[in-house]
């Protein structure tokens, strides 16, 4: 874990990390800007869910045995990309 006094710096860190990758794709035309602010939306809903929905409870979704087609199926799709 992250200690509260330092939690400013790492969320800056990692913001900044996540800018230089979107940076970098949008440079070597590897994405258009509408792949990347639709990446930075999905990401962003996906952060408040985690947040709102908190790690125990997501985690102990994701370790429930009918959870598991969801993420074989999931696995599959990603695989194919």
């Amino acid at each position: 874990t992250i200690a509260p006094e330092e939690a400013p710096y790492f969320h800056a860190a990692v913001f900044f990390w996540v800018s230089l990758i979107a940076f970098g794709r949008l440079y070597l035309g590897m994405h258009t800007l509408v792949d990347v602010v639709g990446g930075y939306i999905v990401g962003g809903l996906l952060l408040g869910f985690w947040c709102v929905a908190g790690e125990v409870y997501v985690e102990e979704w994701v370790m429930q045995l009918s959870s598991l087609p969801i993420f074989q199926v999931g696995g599959l799709v990603l695989l194919q990309c």
